[in-house]
């Protein structure tokens, strides 16, 4: 800011000395980490958001089949329950059962960026600002504990709420089928909508991308026999 103001006002006292050559001109003073980065932002936005669907619509899933194993479980859950064990001692069961699983999955997640972190940035079709700092450091090994413990409670939590609704009577006797409560359906229920509208609209961006790229590829390669004929015809 003190940097626009100072520019400013020498921009001023030169147009006010030479108010012919330097009338419409101005100084505009930007960042250089936005300078560098301005013409790939937009993109990799849109790729940190989709990155972000794809995690959401995994989450999803995830909680939808740890939730269906808890209520598979709930003969298992009624025997414990009978020997003592209380609802928090099942669903601390449960939650940590979520956590070793999304610890396992986000440690596997580093390992395979760390050794295809070279192989990812070739793909990128531009030249990406910076790309020499792109590196699996602390910075992202604290989002990635973070993230890990996020998703690992928040699954855990939705699958304590189907594996700790027992009945101990109806469930040790065998021979009765569990029956989900109505909030945990409705819960199930919108965990499936969710999953299958964000996997909708991941497919439909991912469509128009396809279909924006192809144009663009159909683009330069007339462009490229237009140049080849006007090159290719006699002086």
């Amino acid at each position: 800011e003190q940097a626009r103001a100072q520019m400013k006002e020498i921009a001023t006292r030169q147009a006010e000395r030479h108010p012919v050559q330097d009338k419409d001109w101005y100084v505009a003073v930007t960042p250089l980490l936005d300078f560098e980065t301005q013409a790939v932002r937009p993109t990799l936005r849109v790729l940190l958001a989709a990155v972000g669907g794809l995690l959401l619509i995994a989450c999803a899933n995830i909680s939808n089949l740890m939730f269906v194993r808890a209520t598979t479980r709930h003969r298992e859950m009624a025997v414990r329950m009978a020997l003592g064990a209380g609802r928090a001692r099942i669903s601390a069961q449960l939650i940590t059962e979520s956590l070793m699983l999304a610890l396992v999955g986000g440690a596997l997640g580093v390992v395979l960026t760390k050794w295809g972190l070279d192989g990812l940035l070739a793909l990128v079709p531009f030249a990406l600002p910076r790309a020499c700092e792109i590196a699996v450091d602390g910075r992202v090994l604290s989002f990635t504990v973070a993230t890990v413990l996020i998703v690992g409670l928040g699954v855990g939590l939705i699958s304590a709420l189907g594996g700790t609704r027992v009945t101990l009577l109806a469930s040790l006797q065998g021979g009765q089928k569990f029956s989900e409560g109505p909030r945990v359906g409705a819960l199930r229920r919108i965990l499936i909508v969710a999953q299958v509208a964000l996997t909708l609209v991941l497919l439909s961006v991912a469509g128009l991308l396809v279909s924006s790229v192809a144009r663009l590829f159909r683009a330069a390669r007339c462009l490229f026999r237009c140049v080849e004929r006007r090159l290719s015809r006699p002086q």
